[in-house]
């Protein structure tokens, strides 16, 4: 389950800024935008933003909850970088904010992440790139 409060006026707005909520189950497909950086903050619950190199390898896992708990509440994903969002609590409350207007073809996917068609492929995408996120964090 998701769902988006979007707080500007529509989607040819300049600055698009939205309050999303995220259920564990959902699947952020791993993407980049181009010429639109993003920022978000963590309001409430946990999660790890996975940052991916262009042949799918992890690049960074930052660790993220709302401030106070010793994990980043902000951050800013420059444009031009595949990054993806791994829910690590029951539900995640973040705000979003990127450059506007609304335009598909400003985001791509790779072909390395399943498109979220086939529940079982995710699935498993998701767990593989979990453990590879716990490791990643490990080795730090």
């Amino acid at each position: 389950m998701r769902s988006r409060l979007c707080t500007h006026p529509d989607p040819a707005s300049s600055l698009h800024e939205m309050l999303i909520v995220h259920h564990r189950e959902a699947y952020v497909r791993p993407h980049k935008h181009f010429g639109k950086p993003e920022s978000f903050h963590v309001i409430e619950g946990t999660a790890q933003v996975v940052i991916f190199e262009d042949d799918g390898r992890i690049r960074d896992v930052l660790e993220m909850a709302p401030y106070g708990q010793g994990k980043r509440c902000y951050y800013r994903m420059p444009e031009k970088v595949f990054h993806s969002i791994l829910i690590t609590s029951e539900w995640l409350v973040f705000h979003e904010t990127t450059a506007g207007p609304f335009d598909p073809s400003r985001t791509a996917f790779p072909d390395w992440a399943p498109d979220g068609g086939d529940a079982a492929e995710v699935h498993d995408y998701v767990t593989r790139i979990g453990a590879l996120a716990v490791e990643h964090l490990a080795r730090r």
